[in-house]
């Protein structure tokens, strides 16, 4: 209960406190651990409350949660090399299509004016790329496309679990992208 009442006061998050103290006052009336983790299926992993109800059966509960604490360092190290792995490019991207959008949208159009100005028949692939800047440069394009974003993001959070696993299923059956994605066989 003491390490319970530790972790409460450590914790950030109001509505993790919360969970911590009502994790506790469960123990402290005499519910298992694992049963008092299990109220919190959204808190805490199913995994987690197995390994746990399995050391209080077995009597090995510091035993599992000490390698669950290993665990758990482990997996924040793998995310805080991903996430750094990712940053980089993320921000090459960004200012990659900050810059594309500069082009279209400031540049383009008075290049366009200096070059329908000379009056000769432009290649299409000239002409097609005028077109795109033009429209670019207009507001219903940055509402159209803040309004399909809107979409996705509403989809995307309707999908739930299981939709976003059937679409990472997809994605990894994708030739190129699916062997990128998928971790080694080795």
């Amino acid at each position: 209960l003491r390490s319970f009442h530790i972790l409460r006061d450590q914790a950030k998050h109001p509505g993790f406190r919360a969970v911590l103290e009502d994790v506790a006052e469960q123990v402290r009336q005499g519910q298992t651990l694992s049963s008092a983790l299990a109220r919190f299926p959204g808190v805490f992993s199913p995994l987690y409350i197995n390994l746990i109800h399995s050391g209080e059966v077995s009597g090995a509960l510091d035993a599992i949660l000490d390698r669950l604490a290993q665990q758990a360092e482990q997996d924040e190290l793998m995310r805080a090399k991903v996430r750094a792995a990712f940053t980089y490019p993320a921000f090459v991207g960004l200012v990659g299509c900050g810059t594309v959008v500069f082009m279209m949208t400031f540049v383009m159009p008075r290049l366009s004016r200096l070059l329908l100005g000379l009056g000769d028949r432009l290649p299409w692939p000239t002409r097609m790329l005028l077109a795109i800047a033009e429209a670019m440069s207009g507001p219903w394009f940055w509402a159209g496309l803040a309004g399909a974003g809107l979409a996705l993001a509403l989809l995307w959070k309707q999908l739930g679990t299981r939709g976003r696993l059937a679409i990472a299923r997809l994605i990894l059956r994708v030739p190129l992208a699916g062997g990128a994605l998928s971790p080694s066989r080795t």
